[in-house]
């Protein structure tokens, strides 16, 4: 019988299913509860949370490649295609759209707190940053970056 259990089924195979309830489901949680602070979006939350976007925000889309991070942050957060990018007459609106959607509120950041940092480029890839107040950083695509900055310059 207990040659079975060594050749047949492997002793991971018996401690698989508690290993992911007990290790990896809490650091999921973990990682997603903790990724509005690491990347900075709480403290704008506090200023410039609101329940949801003004209604005349018109929809600039989900970068394909989004970073956003703290200026004392070790490590940008990643938001390809997650991050909701709008632009009303009196605010950049910002929305999350992935598994953390209930933990990160809606911004709706006045655009005298939105800075242009210029342009970046990684691997080819053309990147524009913006300063959201003096602490978090967004580098995005250079399209939606652009628009950004038009309706920045509209106001």
């Amino acid at each position: 019988m207990t040659r079975f259990f060594h050749d047949v089924v492997p002793w991971w195979h018996l401690i698989s299913p508690a290993f992911v309830i007990f290790v990896v489901l809490p650091l999921l949680y973990w990682i997603t509860t903790k990724r509005g602070a690491w990347s900075g979006w709480h403290e704008l939350a506090e200023s410039h949370g609101v329940d949801a976007w003004p209604g005349d925000a018109s929809d600039l889309g989900a970068p394909r490649y989004c970073r956003i991070r703290r200026r004392d942050g070790c490590a940008p957060q990643k938001f390809d295609r997650q991050l909701r990018v709008a632009a009303a007459p009196t605010a950049l609106c910002l929305r999350v759209e992935c598994c953390a959607t209930g933990m990160m509120r809606p911004l709706a950041v006045p655009w005298r707190a939105v800075r242009d940092d210029g342009f970046q480029s990684t691997c080819g890839i053309p990147l524009g940053q913006l300063a959201l107040g003096d602490d978090v950083f967004v580098t995005l695509d250079w399209a939606i970056h652009a628009g950004v900055l038009a309706a920045k310059g509209a106001v």
